[in-house]
């Protein structure tokens, strides 16, 4: 018997096998809510889900690290405002430090508040940490810029020198320091390489001139005053006889001299018993005619050197004459020269005597030990203002070797002198001091004759005739009240004379008549010197330029008794700005400024015109114009200070000066050098010129193409024992040699002027491209005697290059780089940086080769440092603007890391729908599978049920 296989039974339990598997599979998705939970449910969306969820914890994770990112900016945010407070506090200080009504013990006190904000600042760059994490220190060199080094030394900056720029560098080397150098003298100087140059030129070359010498001519003598006595013209003194002199009797007159005394009075009288109130007599008592009475007059007058010394006093015919011994107009003057007759009046004076007294018998005598002082004058030495190294004399110290002493004489015993005597004293001049019993001082005058009285017992002090007389215990000390050898002539003799009143009867005069003051005095002609300028009597502005080169530069001036001030000629509308410097005498207030000239012309006059008016109006009474015979304008005549033949003696100078200096032209650099872009071919380049009189003392010219704004404050140049300056000067922009030539003109020329002050000044000409450093000393500083000890070996020099003891150097500005998050995107990597806000880098300095502490208000050069002198920016400004771009750039990063969390949310969320999609399981579907799947597990369970009953039976037959 063979037993078949239940093929029906085998297919319904695969299928219940199979449906009981799908069953699960989806009770499976049901339970878990997902419809992968094996690879084998969906192996690429198995595969993809996986990926998909190690990207969303991913972003989680950047999510959490972008928040902590923006915690830690927003500490070193926080930490640079207030760095920022604390540095708008210090430049509020500064700026109160710069008002010159605090002192310096004022701007010590305001500088202990700024270091102490120097100090703040300073910890919080160092303290200022996230976690643990310096924040404001960076390690990473985001940048370099420049800045600058200090030395002890100076060094010539690499590639600073000029090529081509100056023509005639003659010298390699020059006082120990490295050329090449061209000095602002040469050879040919009347001392060698001095510069300064002054000319004496002949006077007949003059444009003009028709002198053939340097005299004045034409002077001529004037006419003298005279002053005649004619007693003959006067009817009453016809009557004058041997028997009757009284018509002539008592008269008086006056001559009057231009000196001190001025008035000397004349009484003719034939008493000579008689007394006048004032003058003198001339005694006619022995003349027997009016001629007698002339040469009387003569003799007596002649006898009086202060009239003789202005008059000549003679006998001419019938008249004395006094004819003055000079010429002119002015001895017409009757306050000066005159003689007229004067009256007198009668009275008495009376006198009322000296009341004498005994002698003391005291021990009196002369003062003595009375000396004169003993001194010498010793020179007073200062720096030069112009020139701090030179020393100069200002004046004179009186020394002292011995004091002046004032004679004296000490007398013992006045308290015992009788009560009455007396003591006569002869000083400055002559008293008479009378003692008294008591201790009365010393009282009033006695008499109208200087007689005083004293109390014996008198102890205290008082002064007659310029003794001053002490008395203290009974004795008596006198001593001049003036030092010196004099008081050895005043004396002390015993007893007072007695002088008996007098009475002095004056007799009355009446005036002298025939004086005449004939004014007859006449000025000669002045001596001149002609300019004859005929030959530009034309409107010409060519023939106006001819003249003005031809004057140009040239000084003048007249000899005299008191010599014409000198005066020179310039040319302030030339664009030459030398032109309209005085070169020889010093000062504008004796200039001629030659540009009037070119206006004038402009206007109608003719050149010669012009010309001789500018002229004689600037020299005044020493210059008059020439006119031609039809009243044109053609000349002008320089004068003598005087009438008469003297002023043919005087004569005219003529000068040309020069002064050190150096002209730099820059158009034929740039011809020569095929310039093309100034600003470029000049950046960090310069040149320097040097002091004539101290070799450690000179000027750096740098100039730049455009200011960095984060390049370091250029410390002051020099040491102690180097005087350097350095200017630096920004020709961005500049676009020719004009413009080049203007802005030096602007910059240095108001350096030297304003800041250098030490004889150095500039001269520029932007039309033809020339810059001119001149030294306005209008002297030499080279020669044996000129007083300059330090004096360079050919003067002042100039060279291409910067000489400095502040050298550039690079200074590293540094940040703090750092990974907020670091993924397999690149995309999504965030880094930050953070600048380093240390005191070196908002000041601008390399620490350890500068120190805050230099950053002080205690000079004024570092105060206008800090703050700046516009346009330039100041240092505490420049670390504002630091910390300012360091906070926007965190305020930047800390926007982005809200941007980028942001994205990650986003990112997670659209990551997340994405997994759900491909993982999660649709739960309406598996409902329906899972009821689908139940069911069809149920029918094959009841179909293998049957399907395995039929072999039951075959089965249970076989039974």
């Amino acid at each position: 018997m063979v037993i078949f296989n239940n093929m029906a039974a085998m297919s319904a339990l695969n299928e219940t096998n199979r449906n009981t598997g799908k069953l699960g599979k989806v009770l499976k998705q049901a339970a878990s809510g997902m419809r992968i939970n094996s690879a084998g449910d969906d192996a690429s969306g198995y595969s993809i889900s996986a990926r998909m969820k190690v990207r969303l914890r991913a972003l989680n994770q950047d999510s959490e690290n972008v928040r902590k990112g923006e915690a830690l900016l927003k500490v070193a945010e926080g930490a640079i405002q207030s760095q920022m407070n604390l540095l708008k506090t210090v430049k509020e200080r500064v700026i109160n430090a710069n008002n010159d009504t605090n002192t310096d013990a004022d701007r010590a006190i305001i500088q202990k508040e700024i270091d102490q904000c120097y100090e703040q600042i300073s910890s919080i760059a160092y303290g200022t940490d996230f976690d643990g994490k310096k924040l404001l220190i960076g390690g990473k060199v985001a940048e370099t810029v420049t800045t600058w080094s200090v030395h002890d030394i100076a060094v010539m900056a690499d590639g600073s020198d000029i090529p081509g720029l100056l023509t005639d560098l003659n010298f390699g080397s020059l006082d120990g320091e490295p050329g090449p150098f061209a000095t602002f003298g040469s050879s040919s100087d009347k001392i060698s390489y001095d510069g300064y140059n002054l000319y004496n030129i002949t006077p007949t070359s003059l444009e003009g001139a028709v002198a053939t010498d340097k005299y004045l001519s034409g002077g001529s003598v004037g006419a003298p005053n005279v002053i005649n006595i004619d007693l003959l013209n006067v009817p009453e003194y016809a009557a004058f006889s041997p028997s009757d002199r009284s018509c002539l009797d008592n008269k008086s007159f006056n001559v009057i001299v231009p000196a001190y005394p001025s008035t000397y009075t004349f009484t003719l009288t034939t008493d000579t018993t008689r007394t006048y109130r004032t003058g003198s007599e001339i005694d006619i008592s022995s003349c027997n005619s009016l001629a007698d009475v002339l040469g009387a007059i003569s003799s007596t007058l002649n006898g009086v050197s202060a009239i003789t010394s202005y008059y000549d006093v003679a006998v001419d015919g019938a008249m004395v004459k006094l004819t003055t011994k000079r010429d002119g107009v002015a001895t017409n003057t009757t306050s000066s020269y005159n003689a007229a007759g004067t009256s007198m009046t009668a009275g008495t004076s009376t006198s009322s005597g000296i009341t004498g007294a005994s002698g003391t018998g005291l021990s009196l005598g002369g003062l003595s030990g009375g000396a004169n002082e003993v001194y010498h004058y010793k020179p007073i030495e200062a720096k030069d203002p112009n020139d701090p190294d030179h020393t100069i004399i200002t004046g004179y110290e009186k020394i002292v070797d011995s004091p002046a002493v004032k004679a004296s004489l000490e007398v013992n015993g006045v308290s015992g002198v009788a009560s009455g005597s007396g003591i006569t004293i002869r000083g400055s001049s002559t008293t008479y001091l009378e003692f008294v019993d008591g201790n009365n001082g010393c009282s009033g005058s006695k008499n109208a004759n200087g007689h005083y009285t004293v109390g014996k017992d008198y102890n205290g002090s008082f002064t007659l005739s310029g003794i001053k007389f002490t008395m203290s215990g009974g004795k008596l000390t006198a001593e001049a009240t003036s030092s010196g050898a004099t008081g050895n002539s005043y004396s002390l003799t015993d007893g007072i004379p007695s002088v008996p009143a007098s009475t002095t009867v004056y007799t009355p005069t009446t005036p002298l008549g025939g004086i005449d003051n004939t004014k007859s005095g006449k000025d000669g002609d002045k001596a001149h010197w002609d300019i004859d300028l005929s030959g530009y009597n034309t409107v010409d502005e060519a023939a106006a330029e001819q003249l003005i080169e031809k004057y140009l530069g040239k000084a003048l001036y007249v000899s005299g008794g008191v010599s014409m001030p000198e005066y020179e000629f310039i040319d302030t509308g030339s664009s030459d700005a030398m032109d309209g410097l005085c070169k020889i005498t010093g000062t504008d207030s004796y200039t001629i400024d030659l540009a009037s000239l070119r206006s004038a012309v402009e206007g109608g006059k003719t050149v010669a015109a012009a010309f001789s008016e500018l002229v004689a109006g600037r020299i005044g009474s020493r210059a008059k114009t020439i006119q031609n015979t039809a009243g044109e304008v053609i000349g002008v005549s320089l004068l003598a200070d005087v009438g008469g033949t003297s002023g043919n003696n005087q004569y005219v100078v003529v000068q040309e000066g020069e002064l050190r200096s150096y002209t730099i032209d820059w158009q034929n650099w740039v011809d020569s050098q095929g310039i093309t872009n100034i600003p470029a071919a000049l950046n960090d380049k310069g040149f320097r010129f040097y002091c004539p009189t101290d070799s450690n003392q000179w000027v750096n010219v740098r100039f730049i193409n455009g200011r960095d704004p984060y390049e370091d404050i250029k410390p002051p140049s020099g040491t102690s024992t180097l005087d350097i300056k350095t200017l630096t000067i920004d020709i961005e922009g500049v676009n020719n040699v004009e413009d080049l030539v203007n802005k030096i003109d602007t910059e240095l020329g108001s350096y030297l002027k304003n800041t250098y002050n030490h004889n150095l000044l500039l001269a520029s000409d932007p039309e033809n491209g020339l810059t001119t450093i001149y030294d306005y000393r209008r002297h030499t500083v080279l020669g044996a005697s000129d007083g300059y000890k330090d004096k360079q070996e050919k003067g002042a020099k100039i060279g291409t290059g910067i000489m400095d003891n502040v050298v550039k150097d690079v200074r590293n500005v540094y940040v703090n780089d750092l990974v907020i998050q670091h993924t397999d995107k690149a995309n999504m990597n965030i880094h930050i940086q953070i600048p380093q806000t240390t005191l070196g880098h908002i000041f601008c300095y390399i620490e350890g080769k500068r120190d805050i502490s230099e950053y002080n208000v205690m000079s004024s050069e570092m105060r206008e440092q800090l703050l700046g002198v516009p346009p330039e920016k100041g240092i505490l400004d420049t670390g504002l603007e630091y910390l300012t771009d360091a906070q926007t750039l965190i305020g930047a990063q800390i926007n982005h890391m809200r941007y980028a969390d942001e994205n990650i949310i986003i990112q997670g969320e659209n990551l997340t729908s994405a997994v759900s999609v491909v993982q999660d399981a649709d739960m309406a579907k598996v409902s329906v599978e899972y009821a689908k799947y139940n069911l069809l597990q149920q029918a094959s369970q009841s179909m293998l049920a049957q399907a395995n009953q039929t072999p039951n039976g075959v089965l249970s037959l076989l039974q």
